[in-house]
């Protein structure tokens, strides 16, 4: 139902998508390929139309070889992952698309896939005989990443917490000592809109 076709495409040939019945959305992230054929998405779904970003060329009218074009506003990071993963353009980074309990912001700030199932794949405190640990992705752009801890999970706070620098993977580890009979750890994540 869902094809992205990435920045980098150069051909797109003739009959390419021919008869996806199926197919009712077509994103391309960057400008239209170098070379075109005829007939790309002939027969697909009724509701079938291509979305691009703002100043993409080759989609200058309000259709684009005889299929209705969307202009997905000006290209973000944000924008770029959605549509990668086969999401809508402006969804909502609070919504839970596959309803796994993981937020699409949450799955953006860890470059998770929120196609998948992420219920078993956020980060997860691992215990030593005396400190505590978490290590999760922490380098996508403009999210803020906030390691808290807490003792009675009412009250959280960052005392005592050692961050670990960024590692070629952009991952951080944020240590605790288990200095209290119980401890808890939790990642929040923002994101600073321009």
């Amino acid at each position: 139902t869902y094809v992205t076709l990435p920045e980098s495409l150069q051909l797109l040939e003739q009959l390419a998508f021919l008869n996806c019945s199926s197919l009712e959305k077509a994103v391309f992230q960057g400008d239209t390929p170098g070379t075109l054929g005829d007939g790309i998405f002939d027969g697909a779904a009724p509701a079938f139309a291509v979305y691009h970003f703002d100043g993409a060329a080759g989609f200058a009218s309000s259709t684009w070889q005889g299929h209705p074009t969307v202009n997905m506003g000006s290209p973000t990071p944000v924008k770029n992952w959605l549509v990668s993963n086969h999401q809508p353009h402006d969804a909502s980074l609070e919504s839970d698309s596959n309803q796994d309990g993981v937020s699409l912001l949450m799955a953006y700030a860890l470059k998770l896939d929120p196609r998948q199932n992420l219920s078993g794949s956020l980060p997860k405190p691992v215990l030593s005989q005396n400190e505590m640990s978490l290590q999760y992705h922490a380098g996508t752009p403009g999210v803020t990443y906030e390691v808290l801890t807490s003792t009675d999970m009412v009250e959280w706070d960052n005392a005592g917490i050692v961050f670990g620098e960024l590692d070629a993977q952009q991952f951080r580890t944020a240590t605790v000592s288990r200095d209290e009979p119980a401890k808890f750890m939790r990642l929040n994540v923002y994101l600073l809109l321009p």
